[in-house]
This record gives structure tokens, C-alpha cells and sequence, in this order.
């Protein structure tokens, strides 16, 4: 069809000019003929018009020659350039996309568009390959970390742009994490120097400034603002140390001294930031109480005993105890018993505090135990069956009960302390209670108690035996025995030291009882 086409468009073109040529010949005649110029003129003419008009051919198919050379140079320079940027851009060998049968003109615009394509892709990841190293080069510089180096072509292959934009992002990231801490370190650093009251008007302005211009993330820098926070981190500690010190000894000289507590809590209020000024202040407070304990020493001397007598109890000391404490039997009073005393004092405060847990085990043995004698010492008494308002004996029967399920399990669990205490304190051995282990301790009161009730047990049977010595004969036998209570007979025998004897309570109070 295309080539019908182009024949026919051949045969209009050579009719065209055809035409063109009879009618400028035809014109030509005409004026020849009316300017009447001669044969030979006119073959003259006539030969110079083919001349022109063979030059006029001639010079059209020489342009389109040439026209067709240049087409043909492009379309292998296409080539060329093809088979160049793809090598560059590390491409398998294109496929050019022609046949035989195309034409110079289509293979000229297919290779046109692939060149141009090709082109493209190199020019973007050219400029790709530029943004990433700039952001490369940014982020290095402010993290002091080594840059990826591609390879030394001018255009990167897929592979290595990625491997570089993966550098890229790692960076970010670990941008955005040194950030974190560096801003957390930052405030913190400004928290300390605030406490340690060194902080400028300047730096609290630019603690409010997140701007990333003056960052500097390299790890070298990381490092030594660490080392600076904890230096004054150390330095804070030391001053909270200072500060509770300085309070602790400021409410014991108070209590002391017997000063009023609401300037006491007034001072404490202003001065309750741990700061130099306020611990400075605290201090002075402080001296100036010392100097007024010291004008007082007898009586300070005499509170501070009166105190270590009270912290003593509380641990379970014997009197062999604390008559070797250091300054506590000094005559006269001098600033040296006073301080070995304050020593002293601090010294069992802390031991108290350091075994909380087992003293406040074996005060509620002793309350549970003495309350469980109480109750069997009133089981004793016969009167109170006789006292039965509010519901006095029902009291204490739940008292009795509560008594013994609470003792056992009082005693299981301080027993339990002691067995493990060893293991939870690094081999120490547990404390002693007025200078027996906790076991002894508790053995030794069980052991009382047993002692105790075989006594009465005896005590009554010896009664018993009295009584029946001295019993009148006939029918005041039987008034005697109505009016003397005879023994209570009982199955009760020794009870075990590891629980209270709530069997034998109970069968007393049901003898006594009938």
C-alpha cells in the first residue's frame, strides 16, 4: 500500500513538472517570438535552461544523497552511543529494535527514542548518585563516621546506588538515635548544673533551642559529655548526701534540744531543694544548734542514753550489751561522750533499720505470747464465769482463737528468717536476742511456759492431797465436798514448745465451767 502510495505520488510529481515545464517553454515561445529573436539566440537560450535546469536536478540529488549519508551516520552513531551508555550503566547489550525491513527513517526515530531513554537514565542516576553523596558528606561530618566510597565510574549501577542510599539511611538513623541522646544528656547536664546552682541565664535559654547547627554527634563528643554528666551527677549525689546528712542530724539535735517543730518544718520547707545555698544554710542552722548542744552537754549526754536505752530494746541487746557500748558508763560528761554517744546512737538506728523485718517478727511473738499467758492466767480464775456482761467470755474465746492460729504462723515465719537468713546475707551470721540465737530464743520461752504450767500442774495436785486429808467424816462429807472445789481432772500434760496449748485452755475452761 505504502509503496502504490509513493508511485503514484511519483506520477503526479513528474506531471506537475511536466506541466510546469510545457507551459514555461509555451511562455518562453511567446516572448521569443514577440522580442523575434533568431534560431541560433534561441537555441543558445534554450541550452542554458537545461544547463539549469540539469544543475537544479543535480543539486537536488546531491542534497538528498548527502541527506540520506547524514541518516545513515546518525543511525550508526545511534548505535554507538547506545551500545556506550548502556556499558555505562552496566546494562545487558541492548536490543536495538529494528528489522531489515525498516526503513532509514524508522530506524533513525527508534534509535533516537532508545538513546534518549538511555540518556535519561544515566542523567538521573547521575544526579542521584550526587544528592546521596552530599547527604553522605553532611551526615559523616556530623557524625565523625568514614564515608562510602563508590566506584570510581560516572555512572553507578543500580546495585551501588542502593548500597549508598542504604549507607545513607543507616546514618540518619543513627543520627536521629545520637540525637536522642544527645539531647537527653544535654538537658540532663543543665538539670545538674541548676542543682549545683552553675548554670548561666544563657544555657537555660538554649536549653528551648533544638536547632541542629551546632550539634556535633561524633562519638568522641558522646563520650565526654557522659563522662561530664556523671561527674556532676557524682557531684549532685554528693550534695543530696550532704543535704539528708545535714536534715538527719538537724531533726535529731532538734528533737534534742526540744525547739519548736513549726519553725522546724518552716525551715525544712524553704530549704527542701538539695541545692549548695539551701545545704549552706542548713549547715549554719546545724552549728549553731551544736554549739547550743554543747552548752547543754549533761542533759544532751542524759537524752542521748535515754534514746540508746529505747534503740537497744528494740534490738534485743543484754545489759552485758550495752554497758560495753563506748561512752556509755564516761565520767563526766565530756564533747567526746557526746559524739560517741551521737555515734553510737546512729550506729543501732541503722542496725535497726538493716534488720526491720526480723525484729518487728520476734516484738509480735513476744506480744502474741504474752497475750496468749494473759489468757490462760484468766482461765485460771473462776470468777470470771461468773461475769458474763457483754459477752465478755465470747471476747474471749475469739481472743483465744486468734491468739492461737496467729502464734504458730508468727513463729513458722520468723523461724523461716532465721533458717535463710544466712543464705540472703552473704554468709552473716543473724542477729542475737538478748544474746541468744532466735531459735534458743524461742525454745527458752516455750520452755518457761511449759515450766510454768508443770508447776501449777503440781501446785494443784499438792492442794488436791490437802484437801482430802482434812475431809470430815458422815453426811459432811458431801456438804464439804459442795462447798470446796476439789482438783480440776484433767488428761493435760506437757504441751509442745512449738505451739500454744490451746487444748489444755479450753478443757480448763469447760471444767471450770461444769
Amino acid at each position: 500500500l505504502d509503496s502504490a502510495v509513493a508511485k503514484m505520488d511519483v506520477r503526479s510529481t513528474k506531471e506537475g513538472m511536466t506541466d510546469i515545464l510545457e507551459k514555461a517553454f509555451a511562455e518562453l515561445q511567446c516572448i521569443w517570438d514577440k522580442t523575434g529573436l533568431s534560431s541560433a539566440d534561441r537555441v543558445v537560450r534554450w541550452s542554458v535552461l537545461n544547463k539549469h535546469v540539469a544543475q537544479v536536478c543535480e543539486d537536488v540529488l546531491h542534497n538528498e544523497r548527502e541527506a540520506s549519508d547524514r541518516l545513515h551516520q546518525q543511525v550508526e552513531n545511534f548505535k554507538q552511543e547506545i551500545f556506550l551508555i548502556a556499558e555505562e550503566l552496566r546494562l545487558e547489550r541492548p536490543v536495538l529494535g529494528m528489522s531489515s525491513s525498516n526503513t532509514i527513517l524508522e530506524q533513525h526515530k527508534t534509535l533516537e527514542q532508545q538513546l534518549h531513554s538511555l540518556t535519561e537514565m544515566r542523567s538521573s542516576r547521575q544526579q542521584a548518585l550526587q544528592k546521596l553523596l552530599r547527604t553522605q558528606q553532611e551526615l559523616c561530618e556530623l557524625l565523625g563516621e568514614a564515608e562510602l566510597c563508590p566506584a570510581t565510574s560516572a555512572v553507578p549501577s543500580e546495585g551501588e546506588l542502593g548500597e549508598l542510599q542504604q549507607h545513607v539511611q543507616l546514618l540518619q538513623q543513627l543520627k536521629a538515635e545520637r540525637r536522642q541522646v544527645f539531647m537527653c544528656l544535654k538537658r540532663a547536664i543543665l538539670g545538674c548544673l541548676v542543682q549545683l546552682e552553675q548554670a548561666t541565664q544563657q544555657q537555660v535559654n538554649d536549653d528551648s533551642d533544638d536547632d541542629d547547627e551546632d550539634l556535633c554527634l561524633t562519638e568522641q563528643h558522646i563520650a565526654t559529655l557522659k563522662s561530664k554528666h556523671s561527674d556532676l551527677e557524682f557531684r549532685a549525689s554528693e550534695l543530696l548526701a550532704r543535704w539528708e546528712d545535714v536534715t538527719e542530724k538537724l531533726r535529731a539535735l532538734w528533737e534534742l534540744l526540744d525547739q519548736p517543730l513549726p519553725q522546724l518544718q518552716e525551715l525544712l520547707e524553704q530549704c527542701s531543694s538539695y541545692t549548695p545555698s539551701t545545704v549552706a544554710k542548713l549547715e549554719v542552722e546545724l552549728s549553731r544548734l551544736q554549739e547550743l548542744r554543747l552548752a547543754n552537754m549533761t542533759m544532751f549526754v542524759s537524752r542521748l542514753k535515754q534514746q540508746l536505752e529505747q534503740a537497744w530494746d528494740s534490738c534485743w541487746l543484754t545489759q552485758e550489751q550495752k554497758s560495753a557500748v563506748p561512752g556509755y558508763t564516761d565520767e563526766p560528761e565530756t564533747e567526746q561522750t557526746l559524739e560517741l554517744l551521737e555515734s553510737q546512737l546512729a550506729l543501732w538506728k541503722q542496725y535497726k533499720k538493716n534488720h526491720a523485718t526480723l525484729f518487728h517478727l520476734v516484738s509480735e511473738f513476744e506480744r502474741l505470747f504474752v497475750e496468749l499467758l494473759r489468757l490462760e492466767q484468766r482461765a485460771k480464775d473462776p470468777a470470771r464465769l461468773s461475769n458474763t456482761r457483754g459477752g465478755a467470755l465470747l471476747q474471749e474465746e475469739k481472743q483465744r482463737k486468734k491468739v492461737t492460729v496467729e502464734l504458730p504462723r508468727v513463729e513458722e515465719r520468723l523461724m523461716s528468717l532465721y533458717t535463710d537468713y544466712e543464705a540472703t546475707h552473704d554468709g552473716q551470721a543473724a542477729p542475737l536476742l538478748l544474746g541468744v540465737t532466735v531459735q534458743d530464743y524461742i525454745d527458752s520461752k516455750w520452755d518457761e511456759h511449759d515450766a510454768a504450767r508443770l508447776h501449777d500442774k503440781n501446785a494443784r495436785k499438792e492442794k488436791a492431797k490437802c484437801v482430802k486429808s482434812v475431809k470430815p467424816s458422815g453426811a459432811g462429807n458431801k456438804a464439804a465436798a459442795a462447798q470446796t472445789p476439789g482438783p480440776l481432772k484433767t488428761a493435760e500434760g506437757i504441751v509442745s514448745n512449738k505451739r500454744p496449748a490451746c487444748d489444755d485452755m479450753q478443757q480448763q475452761q469447760q471444767q471450770q465451767h461444769h
